[in-house]
This record gives C-alpha cells, structure tokens and sequence, in this order.
C-alpha cells in the first residue's frame, strides 16, 4: 500500500522525504502534480519553470500589504464550514447566517451575529452617543423570519429592551418562530447575547417579542402625484441637524433622506441608501425603513420604537423609494413605503415610540461583556541567562552590515537620525539576497513608551512605525530593540535578542516584551469645556479629524470651531446644528504662509485657544519599496511640520504629542 512503502523508504533513509508519483486511485497526471507539490511544500526544490514551459503561465506578484484591506480570494462561509454538515440550512440573509427547524413542534430558529466589524454600516445608528441596533432591523429579522415559514405579515412586534453594539464584541443573535396556532399564527421573539466562542455562560436577552400571521398582501393607496400637489419641500441638511441636535448620530447609511416634504401633519420623503450599501437578502434593508422613522421625530426628543403593528412587506430591488408618514392614534405614526412606480413595498399601521435615556442606554451597554485591552511591557523571563549563551552576535553599522562576505544570524545597526536614512537602510537589506536567512536588528533610544518614565522622543518614534511596516510584508527579517538613554548596547543586546521577540524594550537593565493585557474601562464623565475663544481642528473636515470636531462639540461642549480640510457643508450643517459656530478653510497647513494667514484671520473677539492637530495625509501607504524620501516628506509636512509652527499664539500651550506616532 502507499502508505506502507513511503514509511518503509522514510526509515531506512534518513532525512528522506518520500512522495508516490502514482497511485491506483488517482489520474496519472493528477498524482504526479500532487508528487510535485507535496516535495514543494517539504522545502525540496521543483524546477516549476521547466514543468510549465509552453503552457502559456507566468508569475504574478501576490499582494505583500496586509493593512489595504483587499481580498483576492474568496471569504469563507460566515459560520466557518458547510451548513449541511452541521445539520442546517442557510437563511440567504446577510445577519441571520441559518435556520434549523425543532422536530415535532414546527417551530424554527434562525441564527446569526450582529457585528460592527463584519457590518460596519451598523455603526453608523447612534443614539444619544450610543451605538444601538435599529429597531427597524428588529422588525426586518422578525419578518425574514416569518417569510421562512409562510407568515408574511407581521401583526404586532414589541421592543422590550434596547440592544446597544460594541466594536469589539460581536452578539450572537436568535430569532425563535413558535408553532402554528390553529388560525396560523406564530410567536416570534429575538434575543441576543455576547458571542463568546462556544462558551455558554453569557446570559440570553430578550429585545422583542411578536406575532406573525398569513395574511393577504394588499395594495395601500400610495400618492399619485409625486410630490404630492400643495407639499412643502424641507431642507433635508436641516433635518440631519434637528436629529443630531436631539440626540441622534447617523452615518452615511442611515442618512439616506434624500427629499423631504410637508403637507399639514403628513411627510413625505424620497429615500435611497450609498451606492455601496449592500441590499442583497434583506426585505428591506433596515436603513431605508428607519429613514421614514425618523421624520416622526423631528418634533420630539430621543425616542425608540416601542411597538411596531400591522407590518405587511414584500422584497424590493429598487434603489430608489418614496415614504409617507402620517400621524395615527396617540402619538403614533404609519408609514408606507413604495417604488416610484406605485408598487406597494411595506406598509405599517402604526409606530409607537418611547423616551430613552443615555444612562438606560449606557446601563443596556453595561451589561454586554467589554474586551478592553491595553499594551504591557512585561519583564521577560530568563533573558539575561539565555543572553550569555548567545554568541553568534555582530554590531553592525549601516555601511558595514552588507558589506562582509557572510551575513551573521543578527547584524545590529542604530537607527539613523533621518528616516529617509532608516528607509534607504531597510530597502538596501530587502534586495540583499544573503539577508534573507539572517535578521537586522534595528536599535533605538526612548522610541517607546515601555515603562512610563522617561518620554518618548517623537523624532525617533517613527522609526518604529516604519520597521513595523516593512516586517508586515517581510516577516521574520526585522528585530526592533528600544534601549533608555543610560542604556549599553553591548552589554544589554544579546538579553534581548535571546528572547526570540520581534519587539523588544531595555529599561535599566531590565528586559521588557511587550504583551496585551485586559484593562478596566475607564469612567466616561465628559469635561465641559470652559475657555472662550476658537477651537483649530486641522484635518478637522474629514476622517478622525471630523470625529474629533463631533466630540468636541458633542461631549465637551466646544461652541466656536476653526476646522482646515476639504469642503465638507454635511459636516458643517451638523455641527452647527448642536449649537456651535463653525468655520471652514481648505488650506495647505505644512505652508507656512498660509498658516500664518489662517491663524491671523480669527478674530480678537474670540482669539484660539487650543488647537487639535489631526491632519493627515495617504501619500505613506504603499510596500517599503515603493517608499520614497519624497513620500515621507509629504507625509511628515502635515503631520509634523504644522505642528512646530511659529504661528501658534504664545496663549496656546504647547502641543503635547502622543506616545506612539509623531502627530
């Protein structure tokens, strides 16, 4: 058998590697292309230019820069294997992954996860500066859910409990359909609780609760007119602003009222998602459903749905839907939603509302399970012991590690004043092929904030992000050793690359690794911000400069802002909404000029008082070989230069800089 003859040949040859070229359940070409492969993968070399010599193939670079985020393979399936192996079935819905019926009852549940990392459009509903689940995604579950078992309407769906999302804990979610009654009704109830990878500890929580029926589609009467005739066009920025002043953070999914009008005490509205939002699966994808939603809170204050009856829908390809909300009972509202072509989408009795508070939302959150995590350098053990054993070590400087006919296990080189210098360096050891079974250990002093004592030097500190990147795409060839000021490298060096660590820290002698360590959420008590005057966000229109302007207003009540960037009159609209005063340049701030110019302009009345430095720039992303000087230049004219300006006011402190870059 071929399992016998290879171990036969395996013991009596030392070091061998033994692959049958044929086999009498295989192909023959198949098998010997498996031969080939196996000796590839056991490190013997296959002369792969003769075996495809005139077939036309050729050798394609394979992507090296992990942190761009582009997948040239498919993704697994959600739950990690077939469905059917595991005794269940798909849903075809993008968060309910299965669906499994209960013998003997006809009840079914469906199975999924709710997860801002998987769905990042889930992030974008925030309410009262809470992350929270939208209760129109409640009622999308609960009627995919009845969908699956013939119940198309969904008669009553009451919110129990508000169901808060955290970026790093993912909640597994179940969606429980209960028997047919004999009239064909089912219960239907959704519960979540924190995913904890197969640990059953986590309590489940009830949020809904509900009854779905068979009942006949039918056609609601939908305007004819489009505008309806004698509506009242509104500005939809206005309406962002009234929603963000109340309490409510929408991002760009679920900002997706394009038109709005009044007519009495009826709405109208025109709604469509991003281009990139991804409508597949759902019957209605929750972002257009909560846009109708939130035209019945522009009068009120920061509510959620507490009761959601009479819900008849059917699934739409349509980009594009017109809304109308009008007023039902004791507070509440119906909506129906249709295509411009006057086909019925979803229709809803009524939407009754409740008031929610930010402590009911942050106490909902408070129960979900926090991995925080924080970095430690902790001692390594028996590094000093391990280091006296190791003596195949060797100083090298830059012009001298390539330069001998043998590269050594380490070549150890300082790192240069410039980073330019630290490029040139890395690029130099990346083309040396005798490099690639050796390691370059890079040397710095206070780069790293490894024992909280003596501050990081922000002119060396790059030098770690820059390594960082260039052991991404070339893993294995990179060693970074951080030494404090008093630190002897001779002495201290084989310590710390005994422990085998690509990051390592020397503090008094000590050697430090770095680990992750879980910390204890800190308390959120906002600081009001007390000192009149003007507030400089650079970068301040876009990305996190655009989040630290929202914070500032939001949570520390900034009133006057000065933000630098690309046009962005969203932005403005919603910041000016919550009560501040905002102006906007888009300027070059690495110009010196310019900068001057700027910070001339504002105004004695309210002269700046703080600034927050948060521009950035993209000209850095790219593989370590195609860095250039002149990239790094562009990179470091925003984010460095502005900031050691002459044109600050001595009345502004000077900046403080973080710990891990150089902004």
């Amino acid at each position: 058998p071929d399992a016998a003859l290879t171990s036969m040949v395996e013991q009596i040859v030392d070091d061998a590697v033994a692959v049958p070229a044929a086999r009498r359940s295989q192909e023959g070409t198949y098998a010997v292309v498996t031969a080939l492969a196996r000796l590839h993968a056991n490190g013997i070399a296959v002369d792969w230019a003769a075996f495809f010599a005139g077939t036309g193939a050729r050798l394609t670079d394979l992507p090296t820069y992990p942190f761009q985020r582009q997948r040239y393979w498919q993704m697994p399936d959600a739950l990690g294997g077939d469905l059917a192996v595991m005794g269940l079935e798909g849903a075809g819905h993008p968060i309910l992954g299965a669906v499994v019926a209960v013998p003997d009852t006809g009840a079914v549940v469906l199975t999924g996860q709710l997860s801002v990392t998987r769905h990042p459009w889930l992030a974008d509903h925030d309410v009262l500066g809470t992350v929270t689940f939208a209760g129109s995604g409640l009622v999308e579950m609960a009627l995919h859910a009845g969908h699956q078992v013939g119940c198309d309407a969904l008669r009553e769906l009451v919110a129990e409990s508000p169901l808060p999302l955290s970026g790093d804990v993912p909640l597994a979610v179940r969606v429980v359909v209960g028997a047919a009654s004999p009239s064909g009704e089912r219960t239907v109830q959704i519960y979540s609780r924190a995913d904890s990878g197969g640990e059953d500890d986590a309590p489940w929580r009830r949020h809904a609760g509900g009854v779905l029926a068979s009942e006949p589609q039918f056609e609601p009467e939908v305007p004819a007119e489009w505008p309806p005739r004698g509506a009242e066009q509104i500005d939809v920025p206005g309406v962002h602003a009234r929603l963000m002043e109340i309490g409510y953070g929408h991002g760009p999914t679920f900002q997706a009222l394009n038109a709005v009008w009044r007519r009495g005490e009826h709405l109208f509205a025109e709604i469509s998602l991003p281009e990139d939002a991804d409508r597949d699966g759902f019957v209605l994808h929750p972002a257009m459903l909560d846009a109708a939603v939130q035209l019945s809170r522009l009068g009120g204050g920061a509510e959620l749905e507490s009761a959601w009856r009479g819900v008849v829908a059917q699934a739409t390809d349509s980009a594009v839907l017109r809304a109308h909300v009008a007023p039902h009972g004791d507070g509440g509202v119906a909506i129906t939603l249709s295509e411009p072509g006057g086909r019925h989408v979803i229709s809803i009795g009524s939407v009754e509302s409740r008031t929610v508070s930010a402590g009911e939302l942050a106490s909902a959150a408070g129960t979900r399970p926090v991995s925080l995590l924080r970095l430690e350098w902790v001692p390594a053990p028996g590094a000093a012991e391990a280091g006296a054993m190791l003596t195949d070590f060797t100083w090298s400087s830059h012009e001298t590690a390539l330069s001998g006919k043998a590269v050594p296990d380490f070549a150890v080189a300082p790192a240069p004043a410039a980073l330019g210098e630290m490029l040139a360096l890395l690029k130099d050891w990346i083309a040396d092929e005798r490099s690639a079974t050796s390691k370059l250990v890079v040397v710095t002093r206070n780069a790293v904030a490894a024992d909280g004592g003596e501050p990081v030097d922000p002119g060396r500190a790059p030098v770690w992000g820059l390594v960082r990147a260039a052991m991404s795409e070339y893993p294995d060839r990179f060693v970074l050793v951080d030494l404090d000021e008093a630190g002897d490298a001779d002495r201290e060096l084989p310590a710390a690359l005994a422990t085998g660590e690509t990051e390592v820290a020397v503090r008094a002698g000590e050697v430090l690794v770095p680990r992750l360590a879980k910390a204890e959420p800190a308390a959120d008590v906002p600081v009001p911000w007390t000192t009149p005057g003007t507030v400089l966000v650079t970068g301040g229109t876009t990305g996190a400069g655009a989040l630290v302007a929202r914070h500032l207003v939001a949570v520390h009540g900034v009133r006057r802002l000065l933000l630098t960037g690309p046009p962005n009159p969203g932005l403005e609209a919603e910041l000016t909404g919550r009560g501040a005063e905002v102006s906007a340049a888009d300027c070059d701030i690495s110009d010196r000029a310019v900068l001057d110019a700027l910070v001339a302009a504002v105004p004695e009345s309210h002269p700046l008082v703080a600034v927050v430095h948060a521009a950035d720039a993209t000209d850095g992303d790219g593989p370590i070989g195609a860095m250039t000087g002149e990239r790094l230049d562009a990179v470091f004219g925003s984010a460095a230069e502005a900031v050691g300006s002459d044109s600050t006011p001595s009345s502004v402190p000077p900046p403080r800089r973080c710990g891990t870059c150089t902004s």
